[in-house]
């Protein structure tokens, strides 16, 4: 046997719990009672752990930490981020509260927080607006204020009249005063050209708008209205005066009356088939007669007629001027029938005209009011009009003959 080897065999007992096995002076295996000093057992050369305190060890020898300075280790299990924290019990995780005192607010501004000041003037940190060039090297902002506005006051204090302040570059307060290259400094600008003019010239120019339209004036009145023509930049172009009419047909609704009034008259008279009857009436300069016609008493549908215009010669009808085609069919009332080509004053004067309407086929009875003057009937002999009119006799009935046309000026 070796020196210092315990022999097992003849142990003189079973090894009880709370026992080591020890090396007896004869070199026999014998059962000891454990005593510990430090935590640790010792007999006469056999060691055994037995520790105490904040760290414990299982059955199998595992060590785990129960406390920490005495105070236990909550069992429940940490999150990512949490941190110990005693709650006066032991020591539990825990997660993280907004600071406070002079700045308050999540505690980390890495990822877009900010701490806000606790009075809340202010905040800092990435999405605040506050950056590191608000600061100057030893954290005083209010210094690095000051510098700034020195900067600023100094950029305002330089260049001379008419330059402006430009960035030179994209390196950060790259600024200096620059005179621009369309002019500036005192140079004035540069010559306008187009819809507007103005210069070249320093100082106060005056733009004027170019001239797109000579039709300058009044336009429009109580029977003209203006005819505006207007381009695509919205500039007015030109502009006319044209007349204003109204519908025609059966009595033309919005013309101007010529003549008698087209209504029922006192007495009425026989217009013989072959004669034609006339009467007188002032067409103003411009103006217009495009339709003439009569008021009859009874219908007549087997007589015809046609009416003409005639220009007048001393108060006596004279050449013809305007006519119609044959019309067939008198009805009692209005009829009427209109100019081939209207009649057009266009002498640049008032001028006196006859309205002229011939019967033939058979008589019609015809409205008169009266016998008067600018009246005038004579034998045609059948319905065509001649270029210039027969003699006539006057004083004859006052025909209720009438004309549709413009005003004019």
């Amino acid at each position: 046997m070796k020196k210092g080897a315990i022999r097992t065999r003849g142990l003189r007992s079973p090894i009880p719990k709370g026992f080591i096995l020890g090396r007896s002076d004869d070199g026999i295996g014998d059962a000891h009672p454990i005593k510990t000093q430090g935590g640790l057992a010792v007999k006469r050369g056999a060691l055994s752990l037995n520790l105490s305190g904040d760290v414990a060890v299982d059955p199998l020898g595992a060590t785990t930490v129960k406390a920490i300075q005495h105070v236990p280790l909550d069992q429940t299990a940490p999150s990512i981020g949490q941190f110990l924290q005693f709650d006066g019990t032991s020591w539990t995780p825990a997660n993280s509260t907004p600071g406070s005192g002079d700045f308050s607010g999540p505690p980390s501004s890495v990822t877009g927080n900010f701490v806000s000041f606790a009075d809340g003037t202010g905040k800092l940190g990435a999405d605040s607006g506050v950056g590191p060039s608000d600061f100057d090297a030893a954290g005083d902002a209010a210094a690095a204020q000051a510098a700034a506005q020195s900067y600023t006051d100094s950029l305002l204090v330089g260049g001379s009249t008419g330059q402006v302040l430009t960035k030179d570059s994209g390196t950060d307060l790259d600024f200096s005063w620059h005179t621009p290259s369309g002019g500036g400094g005192g140079s004035g600008i540069d010559q306008l050209t187009g819809d507007v003019t103005a210069g070249p010239g320093s100082g106060s120019q005056a733009a004027t708008l170019a001239t797109v339209n000579s039709d300058v004036g009044t336009f429009g009145d109580a029977t003209h209205v203006a005819q505006i023509t207007v381009n695509a930049k919205g500039l007015v172009t030109a502009v006319n005066q044209v007349s204003i009419s109204g519908g025609g047909g059966g009595g033309g609704g919005g013309k101007v009356l010529y003549g008698e009034d087209p209504t029922w008259g006192n007495v009425f008279n026989y217009l013989p088939a072959g004669f034609a009857m006339a009467r007188s009436t002032i067409v103003p300069d411009g103006g217009s007669i495009d339709r003439i016609g009569f008021m009859a008493r009874t219908a007549s549908g087997s007589t015809t007629f046609r009416v003409a215009v005639y220009d007048d010669a001393g108060q006596v009808v004279n050449a013809k001027q305007q006519e119609s085609n044959l019309q067939t069919g008198v009805a009692a009332g209005r009829n009427s029938a209109p100019l081939i080509t209207p009649y057009v004053n266009s002498s640049g004067n008032d001028v006196i005209v006859w309205l002229v309407v011939v019967g033939g086929v058979a008589d019609a009875e015809i409205e008169c009011r009266g016998q008067g003057g600018f009246v005038a009937t004579w034998d045609n002999s059948g319905t065509t009009l001649p270029a210039t009119a027969p003699s006539q006799s006057s004083n004859d009935y006052n025909w209720v003959v009438f004309g549709f046309g413009d005003a004019g000026t």
